[in-house]
């Protein structure tokens, strides 16, 4: 817990430093994180969604356990699909969107932080909007797909690698 404390605060302290002073980047943040917000809390519409995760989803819940089916087309159910499990059990498969947002923002910061220590500011911040503004991006990070789990991963397994200074307990 003490580690991930330490990366949620440099993370914070980097993005913090980034807005100092600069109130369009952090406008351009606040708008674009309302329009990933009202994206993502619209009802699932994407063909992958909703017939291969959420309606395997929806099948486990209508059965009560998972059973394999003769009909092979959505296969086994995958590690990330099932964290949609307890929000369609309430009947709102709008908060799987949500979680996907989640991890999208922590990723965006992390990333942000992670490559203003190692770049210029206009480098990491073209960088991190190439991440943000592509379409993929745009539509795991607010559907319920599985992709938004990997970028996450990445992102993770990239600190990691780069043994950042909050990893190793030095201030930031």
């Amino acid at each position: 817990w003490r580690r991930l404390r330490r990366v949620l605060l440099w993370t914070g302290h980097s993005i913090a430093k980034i807005w100092y002073g600069r109130p369009w980047i952090a406008l351009i943040c606040f708008c674009t994180a309302v329009a990933y917000w009202i994206v993502s809390i619209a009802p699932p519409r994407d063909a992958d969604v909703l017939r291969y995760h959420l309606t395997h989803i929806r099948q486990i819940v209508a059965e009560g356990a998972w059973k394999p089916v003769s009909d092979y087309h959505y296969a086994l159910p995958f590690g990330w699909s099932l964290n949609y499990l307890p929000f369609e059990r309430f009947h709102m498969s709008q908060t799987a969107h949500l979680l996907n947002l989640g991890i999208w923002a922590i990723a965006v910061a992390l990333l942000v932080s992670i490559t203003r220590r190692f770049y210029s500011l206009p480098a990491a911040l073209l960088f991190c909007a190439l991440f943000v503004y592509s379409p993929q991006m745009m539509k795991a990070a607010t559907t319920a797909h599985a992709d938004m789990y990997i970028t996450f991963a990445v992102v993770a397994i990239s600190l990691l690698m780069l043994g950042l200074p909050c990893l190793r307990g030095e201030e930031y």
